[in-house]
C-alpha cells in the first residue's frame, strides 16, 4: 500500500488530511461491498463515499483512520469496517497493521483477534486517551476536558487515531476514551465490535454542535455529522461519563 505516490497528502479540513490511498481503499472495499452485498448502503468518509441502499443493510468505512500518522509513517493508523441495520451494529472490522492486529466481531459472535478468540483483559493503568476532535470548532470542548481529567490527577494521551484509541481500552492498556467529536465511521465499527463488552456512550451533535436528543442511528449519518463519545468498560463509564456531561452542559 505505501508507495510515494499514496502517501502524498492533501489538506481537506483544518487539522485533516486525504491521501490517494484513502482514496483507493475507499474506492476498492465499496466495490467489494456492492458486489458480495448488493443494494447495500455505504457511509464512507472521502468523498463520493456515500451510496443509497435499497435495502436494510448498511455498511460504514473508514479507509484509513488516522490519516496523518500513516502519511508521516508512523503505527497508529488502520481500516475500519463496521456492518449495520436499522436494528443496530451487526458485525465489524478493525485492522490495525502497526500492531499487526485485526480485529473483527459483532454481539452474536464473539471477538476475535488474529482470527483467536479475545476477552478483553483487566485495566491496571488510569491512563484515558482523549480525541481533539474537529480543530477549532472543537478545542474549547477538548481543553474543557483535558483540564477536567488534570484535576483528577489523570494523566491523558492522543495516539491521532480513533481505532488505536479504542483498541487500546480493549486491551487494557487505557482506562477510557474521550472525544468531543468524531465522525460515525470512526466508532461504528469498534461499536459493532465491542458491543456488550465496552460500554460506548454516544451524542449526536447538530450543526450547531449541541448535542441532539434520542438514539444515535448511524444508518443515518452524513459526512458532516459527528458525535462526541465516551468509551470504557461498564465499571468505568459513570466516572468518564459524568466529565463528558459537564462538558456538553448535559448535568
Amino acid at each position: 500500500m505505501r508507495d510515494d505516490n499514496e502517501l502524498a497528502a492533501e489538506p481537506k479540513t483544518p487539522g485533516d488530511l486525504v491521501t490517494a490511498a484513502d482514496r483507493k481503499v475507499q474506492e476498492r472495499l465499496g466495490t467489494l461491498l456492492q458486489a458480495q452485498l448488493p443494494g447495500i448502503g455505504i457511509i464512507a468518509e472521502e468523498e463520493g463515499g456515500m451510496i443509497k441502499g435499497k435495502g436494510n443493510h448498511f455498511a460504514l468505512l473508514d479507509p484509513i483512520d488516522g490519516t496523518i500518522g500513516f502519511a508521516a509513517g508512523q503505527r497508529h493508523w488502520g481500516v475500519l469496517l463496521g456492518l449495520y441495520t436499522k436494528k443496530g451494529p451487526d458485525y465489524g472490522f478493525a485492522f490495525e497493521p502497526g500492531e499487526s492486529s485485526m480485529f473483527q466481531g459483532g454481539r452474536q459472535y464473539g471477538i476475535l483477534k488474529n482470527n483467536e478468540h479475545f476477552d478483553i483483559p483487566p485495566c491496571e493503568t488510569e491512563l484515558v486517551l482523549v480525541g481533539t476532535g474537529r480543530l477549532g470548532v472543537d478545542t474549547e470542548r477538548w481543553l474543557a476536558i483535558l483540564e477536567k481529567l488534570a484535576k483528577r490527577s489523570i494523566y491523558t494521551r492522543n495516539f491521532g487515531a480513533t481505532i488505536s484509541h479504542i483498541l487500546s481500552v480493549a486491551q487494557g492498556q487505557a482506562r477510557a476514551y474521550i472525544t468531543p467529536a468524531d465522525a460515525a465511521w470512526d466508532l461504528a465499527a469498534l461499536h459493532a465490535i465491542f458491543f456488550g463488552k465496552l460500554t460506548f456512550e454516544i451524542f449526536a451533535l447538530d450543526a450547531d454542535n449541541k448535542p441532539i436528543d434520542g438514539p444515535v442511528d448511524f444508518t443515518t449519518a452524513s459526512q458532516e455529522q459527528r458525535y462526541a463519545a465516551v468509551v470504557a468498560r461498564p465499571e468505568d463509564i459513570e466516572k468518564y461519563l459524568s466529565i463528558m456531561k459537564e462538558v456538553l452542559d448535559l448535568q
